[in-house]
């Protein structure tokens, strides 16, 4: 019979088995359909929890299906979400022709997990567990009378229901406008700059200094790069050429999705989701899911079992078992020597 320590390593390869033919980087993808609305299905934002919001109007929590409802009075049209936070709170758009007959115009929203919602003046797409929206106001009919200027802002709540808009990056650039689309809970915004030339070149910043100089990240080689969804540990996804799903790490690495993907948000998890090409200008959603945790992750699980196991070593050799005969007092011999006990030094044991 084997030794525990043996045992316990062989348990350590048994566990390590199943990766070993993966690598990081590498995704499982899976369609993301919900029955009850078709193939039409646009997922665009996941929360740690694996809560996904998208369009038409749905909320999928934890695998069940409910329709995305605002409590606004009057005719509401095409209602969609764009993001979720890991405590539930959800921002989107829709549409209003208020009263019948008007002129439909677009209008953004974030839902708090009472089901109120507050309308902003921006096309809102990333939302943090503090409330705090990203987006751009191009095209909103408020940012005329509202907002200082086009272009991306930070969105905070405050004392007034108007809350603080704080714009991001450069406004006065006529070269390029910039498009912001996620933040997570320390405040990073990530989001895109569209050259008017032609090209686009992805960014990141924080929202203690929005309007501060944008950090540029460019996929390597590619001449667009959008970003659109960030997680906590600063993980971020996007499309590369318009067409190139691609994850970039908080280490810096690229992970190449392929050519048709089009992701829109990642969790904690890794977890990404967004739609992808199926062919006759079609999308349908997906949901991919890395092969192995991520290396900080699996590191941290690896150094756990490898100190577990030597513990387990150790603490065999210093825990001997008894003998099984009374004759073995004599002579067993281990890491502890034993010593007859006094009975049996005054009634020695028969010998043979």
């Amino acid at each position: 019979m084997s030794s525990p320590r043996y045992r316990w390593a062989i348990a350590l390869g048994l566990t390590l088995a199943p990766f070993a033919g993966a690598a990081w980087g590498q995704y499982h993808f899976e369609r993301f359909d919900i029955p009850q609305l078709g193939s039409a299905v646009s997922p665009n934002g996941i929360n740690d929890a694996g809560d996904i919001v998208g369009r038409p109007g749905f909320l999928w929590i934890k695998g069940t299906y409910s329709k995305l409802e605002l409590d606004r009075t009057g005719a509401v049209s095409s209602v969609g979400a764009e993001g979720i936070s890991n405590n539930g709170l959800i921002v989107g758009s829709y549409f209003v022709n208020d009263p019948p007959g008007s002129t439909t115009f677009s209008s953004s929203f974030l839902r708090y997990t009472t089901g109120h919602h507050a309308d902003l003046s921006i096309m809102a797409y990333g939302v943090n567990s503090l409330g705090w929206a990203v987006g751009d106001c191009a095209g909103q009919p408020s940012c005329a009378f509202r907002l200082p200027a086009p272009g991306a802002y930070l969105w905070q709540p405050s004392s007034t229901p108007q809350g603080i808009y704080t714009l991001i990056g450069n406004p006065n650039n006529s070269e390029s406008e910039t498009d912001a689309r996620d933040i997570n809970d320390a405040g990073l915004i990530v989001g895109f700059t569209l050259r008017y030339a032609g090209g686009a070149t992805g960014f990141v910043t924080s929202a203690a200094n929005p309007a501060g100089d944008l950090q540029e990240i460019a996929y390597p080689g590619a001449r667009d790069t959008q970003i659109f969804g960030v997680n906590n540990s600063g993980d971020i996804t996007g499309v590369y050429d318009r067409s190139k799903g691609f994850v970039r790490t908080a280490h810096g690495e690229f992970i190449d999705l392929g050519e048709g993907v089009y992701p829109e948000d990642i969790n904690d998890h890794g977890i990404v989701v967004g739609s992808y090409d199926v062919g006759d200008f079609q999308l349908a959603g997906f949901i991919a899911t890395p092969a192995i945790p991520e290396p900080r992750t699996w590191t941290a699980i690896l150094i756990g079992a490898v100190c577990l196991c030597l513990f387990r070593c150790v603490t065999q050799r210093q825990t001997p078992k008894l003998p099984a005969r009374s004759s073995d007092l004599l002579t067993f011999n281990s890491v502890w020597r034993w010593r007859p006990s006094r009975a049996s030094r005054r009634h020695p044991l028969p010998t043979a």
